[in-house]
């Protein structure tokens, strides 16, 4: 139980400092969101359970850029370019960049 109870003692501090850390970049995100004004697309999966669909939602509702795109994907996660369907998402994101550089 010894190592064990060092690993925890160690453990614990660094999630508590990635959860504080985690917490401040997403009211940074919120504090911002307005100045978006550069074009944007916004990929999220509905079933993400990491992240809720509602932020890009929001990100996509308040960001002032002109050129927004939001996708949401049925059944996919949170890591889209990992799912079964990422090649949907890869042809996606390039279909998006061509018809912004050509």
């Amino acid at each position: 139980l010894g190592e064990a109870a060092h690993d925890r003692d160690a453990f614990y501090p660094a999630m508590n400092y990635m959860a504080a850390e985690l917490v401040s970049g997403i009211q940074a995100i919120e504090a911002t969101m307005e100045q978006v004004d550069a074009p944007l697309l916004i990929l999220h999966g509905k079933a993400d359970r990491v992240v809720p669909p509602s932020g890009s939602k929001a990100l996509y509702a308040r960001a002032r850029a002109k050129d927004k795109t939001l996708t949401l994907y049925g059944n996919m996660f949170h890591d889209l370019l990992h799912e079964p369907e990422k090649a949907q998402v890869t042809s996606d994101i390039i279909a998006w960049m061509n018809a912004r550089t050509r």
